[in-house]
Parts: structure tokens; C-alpha cells; sequence
């Protein structure tokens, strides 16, 4: 269940805006290489029924992704097409190419990544990948290494494969953290606790600027999650105070999910509006 709760959160805010699609296509080849290398070389089903369900469980964050993002178009079940037939030629490809296949698979595992580090770090968020999943692989990664130790005589290869996907989990678990304390305003528990809804905390910090700021109560409304009723407020203006102040809101973080920039968006404007009426 690695991915799980990435699909839970996705589904739970109906969001995906904190996600890149790109991650999930080069994951499903990361998996679908390791799964063609099991199953032609008929290894038993429990030797590889980890990496098959983590191979589904990335394919229904990649629909969930195109489907919130609304890329379910032509060019996406295009992409699908050509991938099913990859994978059937790799397949019955000759042993050589299927290998190469399985060895390139951890390498694709870990460029898999990127993409989300470079989206987290251009918008400045935590994003909507899940802290827990980073810190799952992370963990899994350092007991792969121990296990290559005592019981592969610590193989270059493996310990070079699973040390750097180590690097690159931890790291992106660091950026989470990082720009949901930082940036965000929020607790190390908060953050860490993003996936499972509503944090502790009653207040969330989202930073607009050096000095300007939106803050969410989690205290009123929460069942009637009033969206439409916050927006207007805000670009009537009664709730609207950003001269070193706050807008104040009755919506609970957790039901943001594709509104969240629509406010921020007016916010910003309506602080524009002002600064050019002064």
C-alpha cells in the first residue's frame, strides 16, 4: 500500500494540482519492468506480488491525476496505448533486452521523482504528494541496504541502487517538510499528518508573500464546507485585510482542495486593486 494514501488524499480534496502526471507514467515503466522480468522468467507469483499491486496502485493515482486534472483526453488513452505495447514487446524480447529492462527499472524508479521536486519547489508548497509514501520508501530503501550488507556481500550495484533512491525518497520527504513548516506556516505533526484530512491544528497559514497571508479557520462550517459563500466574501471584500493583516475564513482546509487558488488569486488581485487605488 504504497501509494494508497496519495489516492486517498487525491480523492478525499478532489485535487490533484500538487501532482505531476509524468511521475506516474515513469513509475508504471519502473514496475512494468520489474514485473516482464519476473513473470518471463516464471518466477513464482509471491516473489513479485509486492511490485505488481504497487504497479496497480501507481496506475490508479496516474487516472486519478489525469482525471482531476482533466487530461483524459485523446492524447492521454494514447499514451496508454503505446505503453500496453510496450510492455507486451518487452515481454517477448530477447533475454538480454529484458534484463536491461529490469536494471534500468531503479534508476527509472528514482527520475520518477524529479518531476515532483521540481513542481513542489516552483510553487513553493508541500504539494500533494504524501509524506507518508516518501517516508515508507525511504525506510525501505535503508533496509535494503542493511539486507545487502549481511546477506548480498554488500553488491556495488544493489548498494548503489537502493543508496541513492534512499537520497532521493529522504529528499523529497525533507522538501515537504520543509515548505509545509516554512512556507506554509504549519506544524512538523500537521504536515506529516496531511493525508489523513483535517490537522490539529484549528488555523492554517498560507504565505502569499514576505508579509501577506490567508488564514483558514478549521473551526465553523466544516459540514457545509461553503465554498461559493467564502469567495464572494472575499471579493466583496468584507473579509479582505491584507495590509500586513489577514483574510479570515470559515472553510476547513481540508475542503479547499481546487478553490484554494481561486482565493488566492482574488486575494492577490484585491491587493493589487488596492495598492494601485492608493
Amino acid at each position: 500500500s504504497l501509494y494508497t494514501p496519495i489516492a486517498f488524499r487525491v480523492q478525499r480534496q478532489k485535487s490533484a494540482d500538487g501532482l505531476t502526471l509524468s511521475t506516474w507514467w515513469i513509475k508504471m515503466a519502473s514496475y512494468s519492468c520489474s514485473g516482464v522480468y519476473a513473470y518471463t522468467h516464471a518466477y513464482p507469483l509471491s516473489a513479485w506480488a509486492e511490485t505488481l499491486v504497487i504497479n496497480i496502485e501507481a496506475t490508479a493515482v496516474l487516472f486519478l491525476v489525469a482525471y482531476y486534472q482533466n487530461k483524459m483526453d485523446v492524447k492521454f488513452f494514447g499514451a496508454g496505448v503505446i505503453f500496453c505495447i510496450s510492455v507486451v514487446l518487452l515481454a517477448n524480447s530477447p533475454p538480454e533486452v529484458i534484463a536491461f529492462g529490469q536494471a534500468s527499472s531503479s534508476i527509472l524508479n528514482v527520475i520518477a521523482v524529479f518531476p515532483q521536486f521540481a513542481l513542489n519547489a516552483r510553487l513553493k508548497t508541500s504539494g500533494d504528494y504524501s509524506p507518508i509514501t516518501a517516508g515508507l520508501a525511504s525506510a525501505g530503501c535503508a533496509v535494503r541496504l542493511f539486507t545487502t550488507v549481511q546477506l548480498a556481500g554488500s553488491d556495488p550495484l544493489l548498494l548503489g541502487s537502493y543508496g541513492l533512491a534512499l537520497t532521493v525518497n529522504f529528499s523529497l520527504l525533507s522538501q515537504i517538510i520543509w515548505y509545509g513548516v516554512t512556507s506554509e506556516g504549519r506544524s512538523l505533526m500537521s504536515v506529516l499528518k496531511s493525508d489523513l484530512g483535517r490537522s490539529d491544528e484549528g488555523i492554517e497559514e498560507i504565505q502569499l508573500g514576505t508579509t501577506d497571508f490567508i488564514q483558514l479557520s478549521a473551526e465553523d462550517n466544516i459540514a457545509r464546507g461553503d465554498s461559493n459563500g467564502l469567495d464572494e466574501d472575499i471579493k466583496e471584500g468584507s473579509f479582505l485585510d491584507l495590509q500586513g493583516s489577514t483574510v479570515q475564513s470559515t472553510m476547513d482546509v481540508s475542503l479547499l482542495g481546487k478553490s484554494d487558488k481561486r482565493i488566492l488569486d482574488t486575494a492577490e488581485d484585491g491587493t493589487r486593486n488596492r495598492e494601485e487605488g492608493n
